[in-house]
């Protein structure tokens, strides 16, 4: 089936609603205000400095809902210009029982720095399945937090790889609030030379 890609660039995350499939909706200003932030607390990423400098310079967060399980896969793209910080701020919450195929494609640029904010609430029952691909390129640098809370019967599985970064960091923190839920995570680092990769 299709999936939905999303390019995360400044200035050009408005997506219409009415472009979107039926089990996601994206989250109004109330509905925004009451959500932002609550898992990155949950997670304790509040008072990282990595956060704090995304949240700092980011303008725009991506936020939506899914409910359902016959959801298109998400692809979200974030391609940063060669000598600019590039910040992106997502916030994904899944409904009871609803399950979600995610890939996040990291693209560095010449001298290049990435700051990027994940924050995904796993409500019962529900399933994510999570690819992260950071691809860096010549003196590019990236820092990424990921902020999950999993409700009980939850599943979430994250894999990652990283790839051509003088600096790559990927920071998981995930929280299972009340036991009872899976969690799998898998990464992959490939450096050479002075090139420092981490998850």
């Amino acid at each position: 089936k299709n999936g939905l890609r999303i390019f995360l660039e400044p200035g050009q995350n408005s997506i219409p609603s009415n472009n979107l499939p039926n089990g996601i909706k994206l989250l109004n200003q109330t509905e925004l205000n009451e959500n932002i932030g609550l898992t990155g607390l949950k997670c304790g990423c509040d008072y990282q400095w990595p956060v704090i400098i995304n949240c700092a310079s980011v303008n725009e967060i991506l936020a939506f809902k899914v409910e359902g399980r016959n959801n298109p896969p998400i692809e979200l793209i974030m391609k940063a210009t060669a000598g600019k910080l590039h910040p992106t701020r997502v916030m994904i919450i899944l409904g009871k029982n609803a399950k979600l195929d995610l890939l996040e494609v990291n693209l560095g640029s010449e001298f290049s720095a990435q700051s990027h904010f994940l924050e995904i609430h796993i409500s019962e029952g529900a399933e994510l399945n999570h690819g992260w691909l950071s691809l860096g390129l010549g003196n590019s640098k990236s820092l990424s937090n990921l902020a999950i809370t999993q409700e009980e019967s939850s599943q979430y599985s994250l894999t990652s790889i990283q790839q051509g970064w003088l600096l790559g960091r990927l920071e998981p923190r995930i929280v299972q609030l009340k036991g009872n839920a899976q969690t799998t995570i898998s990464g992959l680092q490939i450096s050479s030379n002075q090139e420092q990769l981490a998850t």
